[in-house]
């Protein structure tokens, strides 16, 4: 999937719309000209709407059928209106605009296991890796799916067709992360050639990455989705680009990139959602609020992550 793929923007059909869950449905996405761009396993594209937002949707279905798009959309009860928007405007025979498909998530090819764990919508990136990995017929497999109950869990019905039932636990918390997935014990010790792929709510990436502090760092993957239009963590602070002599506001709206691009410099970035580290930047003073999911405790100490990083007060970058 090149960068230009990635940029492209081009109208799809929504062809069928399928409750899968509470608060969860699916969009099945087809061409209306010509045909869809190929795709991997842990693949996303972006729906654009109306003034400007834009949103992320993991493709859940097989890779090996690029003939359509399957996305699955929580809506959010506390978010800004655009799964609302999907979940109560959205029907078959309804079009949509979208880029993408983009890969920031993709599986690495020689592991000798993979653990997979998914929190709530987390589960779409994985179901698209589980069925690789079943199509290739490797068995090393071992997905954790984390929900607040069943009802709340959505592909419930497919896993069992894709996988055999020694190679899935379901966790089930009743809402109380308690009672849940132990990551503690599941990742307690390193294991030779095994990759760790998490994708879920932040209080569980953040758990998962602090029970794996003993992990290589290219054996963890992280995936996580923000809003580009939506509140950041945080008060407004400043940033002080120290070798440009330069001092900008960042808003509760912006993140620094933003801000940095609508000011003419140019930034570096992929996944915009702290989990991949293109945008790691040395910063030489202040108190910076960390979201990404990429720096180890020692590196918070020198450096941020530009596109989710938030700060108290002052923020002055070695840039």
């Amino acid at each position: 999937m090149s960068n230009a793929t990635s940029q492209v923007r081009r109208v799809v059909l929504v062809s069928s719309v399928k409750e899968l869950a509470r608060n969860i449905k699916g969009f099945e996405l087809k061409a209306t000209q010509g045909r869809l761009s190929p795709f991997t396993a842990g693949a996303h594209i972006t729906v654009h709407l109306e003034h400007d937002v834009q949103r992320q949707y993991s493709i859940c279905n097989d890779p090996r059928d690029s003939s359509k798009y399957q996305i699955a959309v929580l809506k959010e009860a506390n978010g800004r209106g655009a799964s609302r928007y999907l979940h109560e405007a959205v029907f078959p025979g309804s079009t949509l605009l979208i880029s993408g498909p983009v890969n920031h998530f993709e599986l690495v090819p020689d592991a000798a296991r993979y653990v997979l764990i998914a929190g709530g919508i987390g589960i779409t990136p994985i179901l698209a890796m589980v069925r690789e990995l079943s199509a290739r017929r490797f068995a090393n497999v071992r997905l954790h799916y984390c929900a607040r109950s069943a009802s709340d869990a959505a592909f419930l019905d497919v896993l069992p067709e894709i996988c055999i039932s020694e190679q899935v636990a379901l966790h089930f918390d009743g809402g109380n992360p308690r009672f849940g997935l132990d990551v503690r014990h599941l990742l307690r010790e390193p294991e030779h050639g095994t990759h760790v792929y998490c994708c879920g709510p932040v209080p569980l990436m953040r758990s998962v990455r602090e029970a794996a502090t003993a992990w290589p760092k290219d054996a963890l993957h992280f995936e996580s989705f923000k809003p580009s239009d939506g509140e950041q963590d945080g008060d407004a602070f400043d940033i002080v680009l120290r070798r440009r002599g330069t001092r900008l506001t960042v808003p509760t709206s912006k993140s620094i990139v933003q801000v940095m691009r609508e000011n003419g410099f140019d930034v570096e970035t992929s996944c915009e959602a702290g989990t991949c580290g293109t945008c790691k930047t040395r910063y030489t003073s202040g108190c910076p609020i960390h979201n990404d999911f990429v720096l180890s405790e020692q590196e918070r100490n020198e450096f941020v992550m530009v596109c989710c990083a938030r700060a108290i007060g002052t923020l002055e970058l070695d840039l």
